[in-house]
């Protein structure tokens, strides 16, 4: 908490580091990204992890929607993929973006269908 400067919760249980993490929904859920190729969802009212979504690559950054139901994330696999945070499924999987890993991705403020992606290629 900022106003009291003190730590309210630690999430635990991904199994490597943590690269990233955003709120999700109406700020009552926290979605992480980690090295354990793992994205988990987490609801901090409860203070545990809801569900663990398998990504099949270590994740190095993600961004969820402005609407809080969708997510991508990005990977030391040169690919990004979409989740549908509703049911925890992958949506869709791109491979063949970039040539190195993709160290950033971030959805535009209004239209969630565009994607910003950043890798280690220099793009």
């Amino acid at each position: 908490n900022t106003k009291t400067q003190r730590l309210m919760q630690t999430l635990t249980g991904h199994s490597e580091k943590i690269y990233c993490a955003q709120f999700s929904g109406m700020n009552s859920h926290v979605v992480s990204g980690s090295f354990d190729r793992t994205l988990r969802q987490w609801d901090l009212k409860k203070g545990y992890c809801t569900r663990t979504m398998m990504c099949g690559s270590s994740c190095t950054d993600l961004s969820v929607s402005p609407e809080g139901n969708q997510a991508v994330s990005g990977h030391v696999d040169h690919g990004m993929r979409m989740w549908d945070l509703r049911s925890g499924e992958m949506a869709h999987e791109l491979s063949g973006l970039h040539t190195g890993p993709i160290t950033s991705v971030c959805h535009h403020p209004v239209d969630p269908m565009l994607v910003l992606t950043n890798s280690r290629d220099d793009s």
